[in-house]
């Protein structure tokens, strides 16, 4: 054991210096991993349709997204999330992005590594487990994401107890209940001080929310109506993506679908080797600002 990897305080609390290790509810080698194996059933229809027949399929499901998202933004009482800051997706059976509509291009990759996490460590669980109309929540930063106001849910898609894909929607939310009010907190020094830190929670069964879990999320925050109801508009919204895909399930069969969404993943990696290989070679710079802050009061020890 390596004293530095600990922040002592005194001789009885030790707190962990290094949050990026793998803990409850977060693990780096999924945040890395570029692909994840495909699954039987994605391998069984991974070559089923033509080139043609796949750009005709992409079309489908860039639809489904596209039409999910307006739902989402129709029905969310959120400013941001109304705005445009917010994302509907569609995942591969292994928790794989392949399609996604989003009008902020960090949500294209804030969300896989939780339900790659439900895949490995939930789906298995007797206690939690992975079932038709499930619904998970899930915004820690250190879990996959960007900061503690985008807020994601996902839903498991299944036909005939066959996993075909993932539904998620995300958005800023705003309100987290944080040490600074509104959804972004300038005076934290801490992510303890960020507010809700939820890793893949299960918020719903049997295509329900569950009571309690909502009113403890509600209750931590200080718009409880606004989180309420864009928590339902969430779940309304993986529904809609849900029925849409299980109509083209109906007709092509899970293999297809969980099959050529693996493929267009393959296809959008060769398209964009082919770009990379059509700019010049050189170093490219670039000078990204995020935020400015200014803390006027004196600065406190940092537990990570």
């Amino acid at each position: 054991m390596n004293p530095n990897d600990y922040i002592k305080l005194d001789e009885r609390f030790r707190y962990e210096r290094h949050a990026y290790d793998k803990g409850p509810g977060w693990d780096p080698e999924l945040i890395v991993e570029l692909i994840s194996k495909p699954t039987d059933i994605e391998t069984e229809g991974v070559n089923s349709l033509s080139d043609v027949e796949l750009e005709i399929f992409h079309h489908k499901m860039v639809t489904i997204v596209e039409e999910a998202r307006e739902v989402w933004a129709s029905l969310s009482i959120a400013d941001l999330a109304m705005s445009g800051d917010n994302s509907v997706s569609l995942f591969t059976p292994g928790g794989d992005l392949a399609v996604a509509s989003t009008a902020i291009h960090f949500h294209n990759l804030l969300n896989y590594a939780q339900i790659k996490f439900i895949l490995k460590y939930y789906r298995d669980n007797p206690s939690v487990g992975v079932k038709e109309g499930d619904v998970f929540f899930f915004n820690n930063p250190i879990s996959g994401g960007v900061h503690a106001p985008d807020m994601f849910t996902a839903m498991p898609i299944f036909h005939e107890g066959i996993l075909v894909s993932w539904a998620a929607v995300g958005a800023h939310q705003g309100e987290t209940g944080a040490v600074s009010p509104g959804g972004y907190t300038p005076h934290a020094i801490t992510r303890f001080e960020e507010g809700l830190h939820i890793h893949g929670l299960k918020i719903g069964e049997n295509y329900q929310l569950r009571q309690d879990v909502v009113d403890y999320m509600c209750g931590s925050v200080r718009n409880p109506f606004v989180l309420g109801n864009d928590l339902r508009a969430r779940m309304a919204t993986c529904m809609r993506v849900e029925q849409r895909v299980k109509r083209e399930v109906e007709k092509r069969g899970p293999a297809v679908i969980a099959g050529s969404l693996r493929r267009l993943i393959l296809w959008s990696s060769q398209l964009a080797r082919q770009r990379l290989a059509s700019l010049n070679d050189g170093v490219y710079r670039s000078v990204l600002f995020l935020s400015l802050i200014h803390l006027s009061e004196p600065t406190r020890p940092r537990l990570i």
